[in-house]
């Protein structure tokens, strides 16, 4: 049975030497870890080949309210929306997940930027409007200008003007309602009108009259709020804006307007515009979705990490046993 080994007689007595018992002592607390670490690994490798995972909750809040910004093109209204383009750039810090849509508007509709949570790039355009007034405040002074930025608010929206006339406020204005997609959706919508609401369509020009316009926001449940320059921010030429005509236009878009349950405003020398875009936006409600969503993770992490660990006491001990 021990052909190779060394015979060796009375080892009775060897087991009775202190130090033989305590190595006898270690190593069997020794084998009995490396069996307790065998079993571990194993165990381990079975649950990491059963890919454990943990199932994460998460809440998404989804705020569903639209926002079109129509402003009139005409040059008449340039300092109020000058001012105002400004305040809306302050208030798109505010918003967390709202679209937005800017429309420019004078005989023709043209869409500048359609609904989006993109803030940046509505931020761009609001300054690209204020850089085109700008130039025109330079035309006007007789100041080199860039015909470029000077005709960017003209581009489209004075198409067939001598047909149809100019400032046809109710085409503006349902041309922006319309602009919003899927109508019959539960969603808060609001449209800011920035006009004078001096209309020179000439006769049959127009294809829908300030009265039926906001009829339409009313019935497509669309909050709207006008903006209007107040008694003395605009000249009258005698002309094409007769003091008669402002007063008529400031008195019809805020009849109109609040008739349907909208909210007028006019911007004078005293009005702070920041406070009416702070009015605006917190009367505008917005719906807010939560979306609940479940998904399995794997986590794997801890379970490897621990098999790791054990796989290297193992080593160790093995080393230890064997000496």
């Amino acid at each position: 049975k021990y052909k190779t080994g060394i015979k060796i007689a009375n080892t009775q007595y060897a087991k009775k030497i202190p130090y033989y018992q305590t190595k006898l002592a270690q190593y069997k607390i020794l084998t009995t870890v490396l069996k307790v670490f065998c079993i571990i690994c194993i165990c381990i490798s079975l649950l990491l080949i059963s890919r454990p995972i943990k199932v994460e909750t998460s809440e998404t809040k989804q705020h569903s309210r639209d926002i079109f910004i129509c402003i009139d093109a005409s040059t008449s209204v340039n300092s109020a929306t000058k001012e105002f383009t400004k305040s809306l750039k302050e208030m798109l810090n505010e918003l967390n997940g709202e679209r937005v849509g800017i429309t420019i508007f004078n005989t023709t509709t043209v869409l500048l930027a359609p609904l989006t949570d993109d803030y940046e790039y509505i931020s761009e355009i609001l300054d690209n409007i204020n850089k085109a007034i700008e130039e025109q405040e330079k035309q006007e002074k007789r100041q080199d200008y860039s015909f470029y930025w000077y005709d960017y608010m003209f581009q489209g929206t004075i198409t067939g003007n001598q047909q149809r006339g100019s400032s046809l406020i109710g085409d503006g204005l349902a041309s922006g309602i319309y602009k919003f997609p899927e109508l019959e959706e539960d969603r808060s919508r609001s449209i800011i009108l920035i006009t004078d609401n001096v209309d020179n369509a000439r006769p049959g020009g127009a294809v829908m009259t300030l009265k039926e316009a906001t009829n339409l926001a009313k019935e497509k449940n669309i909050n709207l709020f006008s903006v209007a320059p107040g008694p003395g921010e605009i000249e009258p030429d005698g002309f094409d804006i007769t003091e008669k005509q402002l007063e008529e236009g400031r008195s019809q878009i805020k009849k109109y307007t609040e008739a349907k349950g909208g909210h007028y405003y006019e911007k004078t020398g005293k009005t702070d515009m920041n406070d009416i875009v702070s009015d605006i936006n917190k009367t505008t409600k917005s719906l807010i979705n939560v979306r609940t969503d479940k998904r399995e993770v794997g986590k794997p992490e801890i379970a490897f990490a621990i098999l790791i660990i054990s796989i290297s006491v193992l080593f160790i001990l093995n080393k230890k046993v064997k000496i």
